[in-house]
């Protein structure tokens, strides 16, 4: 180890460029391979030479607040960011959304788990199927149980999955672009005009319980004091669900979609502000937070043993995204989608906001068309690949990892 005294400034300091190096990286293959798996070689390296101390993240004094506060802040953040009416004016793309994570799930509970075991495919499926959120359920399961390969194993596929979807879904797109544009669908602005359907389709008004925060009083403090009171709200219900003598603790209703349902709920009635945590200016620091899981796992894990999970890390996306194809292309057929199409909203949980805007837009750039038949095409594009994987990465795998988490080593 270097001849260094590791105080907390330092080991943040670290930590930070660490993240910062692996951001640019990212950024030169245009996102397509994620800044967490630059990052995880970083501190992999770090820990294994030595170089690094095993404790660099706690030194910081993030790991004390992470699962106890961020965690529940963040995901009651997420439900202040879901607008139902997007939801339900994009519903075909939202069943579509569900049918690929349903198509990982079976895919990694029957075959992945007859191939790479049940507690490989099981912890497997939530990050697969969304985001970092999803992971992080995961991974503290796997904490729980002393198993910090397992929760390695969680944070290393968030960037291995995008290395697979953003291709896959780049692919899909143009394709289905390429067979619009030669129809002429993109020759008239009819393309992107809301259906009869759509116009009569429901809507959830906002029922404004709370009135506006005076703006002088719509602080830092208030916005992070509201997002306190509804996460302290949705935990006490939650415990109310507590199943009798299960140990580990287990739930009827789990704290993580306690979080995210008292989120939605208590912003639809304007007690919270949309994006409350950005609006608080705390948004930033409690992300960095969360990404610091990923060095966290990593300085309980040997060489050894991260050899031994290269082949499941490889395998179980492969087998997910067979399950995504049959899924979201079956789901299509029957909404009248393209296959195409279809398995690039199914695999919009590969890849995450906002890739699955920088993908869309990057097909339609692609197309040699003008400048107004692109703009009909991205409007077209656009909307079924933010709603999809808002709808996977935000809401669903939130939701299985945390039916998932608990039974995974049982």
């Amino acid at each position: 180890m270097l001849h260094l005294s590791w105080t907390p400034v330092y080991c943040f300091a670290i930590l930070t460029i660490i993240f910062v190096v692996s951001e640019y990286l990212s950024d030169k293959t245009k996102g397509y391979v994620s800044f967490l798996v630059f990052a995880t070689v970083f501190f992999a390296i770090g820990y294994w030479t030595n170089i690094l101390p095993k404790d660099l993240v706690q030194q910081t004094g993030i790991t004390g607040i992470l699962g106890i506060l961020f965690v529940p802040l963040v995901v009651v953040n997420l439900g202040t960011i879901i607008d139902l009416n997007n939801l339900l004016k994009e519903w075909r793309t939202v069943i579509i959304s569900l049918a690929g994570l349903i198509g990982v799930a079976i895919a990694c509970f029957t075959i992945g788990t007859a191939v790479f075991g049940k507690v490989y495919a099981y912890s497997a499926t939530p990050p697969i199927a969304g985001g970092i959120v999803a992971a992080i359920i995961v991974s503290d399961a796997a904490n729980a149980f002393h198993r910090p390969e397992i929760a390695a194993f969680a944070m290393i596929l968030i960037g291995v999955h995008n290395m697979i979807g953003i291709p896959l879904a780049t692919v899909c797109l143009k394709s289905d672009l390429k067979k619009k544009f030669l129809k002429g669908d993109f020759s008239s602005p009819a393309v992107t005009a809301a259906s009869s359907e759509e116009k009569k389709s429901f809507h959830i008004p906002d029922v404004k319980v709370f009135k506006d925060v005076p703006k002088h009083l719509d602080t830092p403090t208030m916005n992070l004091a509201k997002l306190g009171i509804v996460a302290a709200i949705a935990l006490f219900v939650a415990n109310l669900t507590i199943i009798p003598g299960s140990k580990p603790i287990n739930y009827i209703l789990a704290p993580t979609i306690a979080y995210l349902i008292f989120g939605l709920i208590f912003t639809k009635v304007n007690f919270l502000s949309k994006q409350s945590l950005g609006k608080a200016g705390s948004l930033g620091i409690m992300m960095l937070g969360l990404m610091t899981y990923a060095p966290t796992s990593f300085a309980q894990l040997s060489p050894a043993k991260f050899v031994d999970m290269i082949v499941p890390i490889i395998g179980l996306p492969v087998i997910s995204l067979i399950g995504i194809a049959i899924f979201s292309i079956l789901a299509g057929k029957f909404l009248k989608y393209s296959p195409a199409v279809s398995l690039a909203i199914g695999a919009t949980g590969l890849l995450g906001y906002p890739n699955t805007q920088l993908v869309a837009e990057g097909a339609v750039s692609s197309m040699d068309a003008t400048a107004d038949e692109k703009e009909r095409a991205l409007a077209y594009v656009l909307p079924k690949m933010i709603v999809g994987g808002f709808v996977s990465v935000t809401i669903a795998s939130v939701i299985l990892a945390s039916i998932v988490a608990p039974i995974i080593f049982r």
